[in-house]
């Protein structure tokens, strides 16, 4: 009856249904596991930040896509636990069904481990081999594209880009994407690479001036802090260069500032993605999956210079 399968009368049904509310009958989960050898847990590996300060930055965003994701999980019966970043024979230790990875290196251990044992592994912005059970596509190489069109269209002839270290995928990807644009479209790349804690954000700026941009887009986001360096330095937007600034989520400080954007979402479609994940882990769908997550290019002021055709 509780299960829904057998051949039962709907009248001894609903008698089993009402001594089960009478009794609070709750079913042994651990003994269902058991049955069909699942553990039903799923791993959190945390991909820290090489430097502290920077996992200091990105610690409320992270936050709440752990907790949504375990909000999901629990919706099916499944509970997270968290995996050092340096442990991953934790991931067979644990008898773990499933893999998530919040952010990832291009070379992560704990991803070729638990693939290694067969283990699906949700993560974003991962094309390498092998492939991610689940891999959600945040929309970076699409957006770097998109901006990389419009600052070219605003008449850009040498526009740099300003990133972070390409230690992880996502930044990986962007600047990939940019290398591949500059090729296509005949112009110089010029990358500069800030610090994991932003503490270097004037320098880097004075960097790409002193390399002659005459546009910036910034994948590295922090788009008022990189306006106020170019004021600083004697120079207007976008009369003498063009920006155009990532932003996650919400791009209102940029808006106000006329800072034209591009806008990822990495919460949304969560539960889709976890759902898929624990579809995968049951049976019931074949990876690889892709989630791809909304993302949007808004021009504003920053972009748009007066004497423009």
């Amino acid at each position: 009856v509780m299960n829904g399968t057998g051949r039962v009368s709907e009248e001894t049904a609903e008698k089993v249904r009402a001594v089960i509310k009478q009794l609070d009958y709750q079913p042994n989960q651990g003994a269902i596991n058991l049955k069909f050898q699942r553990s039903k847990t799923i791993g959190w590996v945390l991909v820290l930040n090489k430097i502290p300060q920077a996992g200091d930055f990105w610690s409320s965003v992270i936050s709440e896509i752990m907790y949504k994701a375990t909000v999901h999980a629990h919706s099916r019966g499944y509970s997270m636990t968290l995996i050092p970043h340096d442990k991953p024979e934790l991931i067979k230790q644990l008898n773990l069904d499933g893999l998530v990875l919040s952010n990832n290196y291009s070379d992560e251990p704990s991803f070729k481990y638990a693939h290694s044992l067969g283990i699906p592994v949700l993560t974003n912005e991962w094309y390498g081999n092998p492939p991610a059970a689940v891999n959600m596509d945040f929309g970076h190489r699409d957006s770097t594209t998109a901006a990389l069109n419009l600052l070219k269209e605003r008449g850009g002839k040498r526009i740099g880009l300003y990133t972070e270290q390409p230690d992880f995928s996502s930044d990986y990807q962007s600047e990939l994407t940019y290398l591949k644009w500059c090729e296509v479209n005949n112009q110089t790349p010029i990358v500069v690479r800030g610090a994991y804690d932003r503490s270097d954000i004037f320098d880097c700026v004075q960097n790409l001036v002193n390399q002659n941009v005459d546009a910036i887009y910034s994948f590295y986001e922090h788009g008022p802090e990189i306006l106020e360096a170019l004021a600083k330095l004697g120079k207007r937007v976008p009369e003498d260069i063009l920006l155009v600034a990532n932003a996650q989520d919400d791009d209102q400080q940029n808006r106000q500032l006329g800072i034209s954007s591009t806008i990822y979402h990495p919460t949304e479609k969560l539960a889709e993605a976890t759902n898929a994940l624990i579809d995968i882990v049951e049976g019931k769908q074949v990876a690889p999956v892709t989630i791809k997550i909304p993302w949007e290019l808004n021009e504003y002021s920053s972009t748009k210079r007066k004497n423009a055709k």
